[in-house]
């Protein structure tokens, strides 16, 4: 479905957040959590290990998608690829 939206987005939208963290991170934050946090009780462990195909699989499929994207609405995008960018920003909004 969010590829029927995004040209709807590009059109519409001020600004536009892109969140461009690195699969080996997203991974890593995935296995913290799978680990280490406390766990969703409806999910079971081996659903949340599945899950890291699907990881994977989304950043090969929808990768270069995303990327056409975000380029054919350069002037409107903000890109971030870590999270203490993005912590820097909502505190810059927050002012």
């Amino acid at each position: 479905w969010y590829s029927r939206v995004q040209p709807l987005i590009g059109e519409r939208a001020d600004q536009i957040i892109f969140l461009d963290i690195s699969l080996v991170r997203r991974l890593y934050n995935h296995l913290h959590r799978v680990f280490f946090s406390e766990r969703h009780e409806e999910l079971s462990f081996w659903d949340d290990l599945k899950f890291i195909y699907q990881i994977i699989r989304r950043t090969f499929a929808h990768g270069p998608k995303m990327r056409e994207f975000v380029k054919e609405n350069a002037s409107k995008v903000k890109i971030f690829h870590t999270y203490k960018e993005i912590d820097e920003y909502l505190s810059q909004l927050k002012g």
